[in-house]
């Protein structure tokens, strides 16, 4: 908590998935993402009422090298980084003396992202593939006690 009201998360992650190639040499493979980051902030209105947002990035994926006439590299070019914003805003209400019930609205990727997931190459032009914008709203119900 960064004060009474309000929250906050933050992560990182450094990764690296490799392969070894032909040659011998250990280069990407073709799902390494390197970063990705999380970071989330929740910020309460008042007793009842509660919104947040959470930003999502990750690095993009190597390009595939398959029709070119180049041997694979350790550092390939990659495609490009991946981002997208969510917010949620929800209400709840006391039940008894500890218990509470709650409405909760969401929307992931409310930026409309496109995220690329393939990269096709035909005689040495690459060319990638992008799926979206997937935006997902949602409603639910949550309670405790």
């Amino acid at each position: 908590a960064l004060r009474k009201d309000m929250f906050f998360i933050a992560s990182y992650t450094l990764s690296r998935s490799t392969r070894t190639g032909a040659s011998g040499i250990p280069i990407p493979a073709a799902v390494d993402r390197t970063h990705v980051v999380h970071i989330a902030i929740l910020y309460e209105f008042n007793k009842h009422w509660r919104g947040g947002v959470r930003h999502v990035f990750y690095s993009g994926f190597p390009a595939e090298e398959a029709g070119t006439d180049r041997p694979p590299s350790p550092n390939p070019q990659r495609t490009r980084p991946f981002y997208r914003l969510d917010f949620r805003v929800s209400r709840r209400w006391n039940v008894g003396k500890t218990g509470y019930i709650g409405l909760v609205f969401d929307i992931m990727n409310a930026t409309l992202s496109k995220e690329v997931f393939d990269v096709t190459c035909k005689e040495g032009i690459c060319q990638p593939r992008s799926l979206g914008p997937i935006t997902v709203p949602g409603i639910a119900i949550e309670g405790g006690f």
